[in-house]
């Protein structure tokens, strides 16, 4: 009896990168997570303990900045962040 396998969902580590065009060549969607990307983005963007932002990009540092600031937004706001949730379970899963 096989599987039907719609899409992956995996960290960005070399091995589910080789594991992701196994499963493109298969026409099966291979998606990165999105806590995990955001996780290894923020490792690099900021020296560790001192949480200033490292870039000569002011458009990067300007993005970290915004998303920064939704970030804790939504952590304030319980009434945005249930409009938010509301919102994503209105995305229709495949």
């Amino acid at each position: 009896m096989g599987a039907n396998i719609f899409a992956a969902t995996t960290d960005t580590e070399a091995k589910m990168n080789s594991f992701g065009i196994l499963l493109a060549e298969l026409d099966i969607p291979h998606l990165y997570c999105t806590g995990h990307v955001l996780h290894c983005t923020c490792r690099k963007a900021y020296v560790t303990g001192n949480l200033t932002f490292q870039s000569e990009d002011e458009r990067e540092a300007e993005a970290v900045q915004k998303v920064r600031s939704n970030v804790q937004f939504m952590n304030k706001s319980t009434q945005a962040c249930e409009s938010f949730l509301n919102v994503q379970r209105q995305i229709p899963y495949y």
